[in-house]
C-alpha cells in the first residue's frame, strides 16, 4: 500500500494528495493518512508518484524511511529483479 513514510508536514508541502489512511504498528503504531506525492530522483531519472504515509514525527536526525517496495525500483544488486533486495 506505502512505499514510504515522511513527515506529515512534508507530505502536505510537496503538494501531497490524501489517498487514505492505513494503520500501523512498530515503530509507528495507530492510524496514519496516506498521500499520493510526485517523488523525483534526478540521479536515478526517476519520476513517480508514489503512496507515502504521513506520520507526526520522524526520528531526529532521519527525514523518512524507504520500505523495499520503494527500494526494489533501483539496482542494488539485485540484477534487476523487482522481486529482491540486496547491496552490491
Amino acid at each position: 500500500m506505502f512505499q514510504l513514510i515522511l513527515d506529515e508536514v512534508d507530505c502536505l508541502q510537496s503538494g501531497g494528495t490524501l489517498v487514505g489512511q492505513i494503520q500501523l504498528g512498530g515503530a509507528y503504531s495507530g492510524k496514519f493518512h496516506v498521500y499520493l506525492v510526485d517523488v523525483h530522483i534526478p540521479s536515478l531519472s526517476f519520476v513517480d508518484s508514489v503512496p507515502i504515509v504521513g506520520v507526526s514525527k520522524v526520528p531526529q536526525g532521519f527525514d523518512g524511511i524507504a520500505g523495499f517496495r520503494f527500494l526494489n525500483r533501483f539496482h542494488y544488486g539485485n540484477f534487476g529483479n523487482p522481486d529482491t533486495f540486496g547491496l552490491a
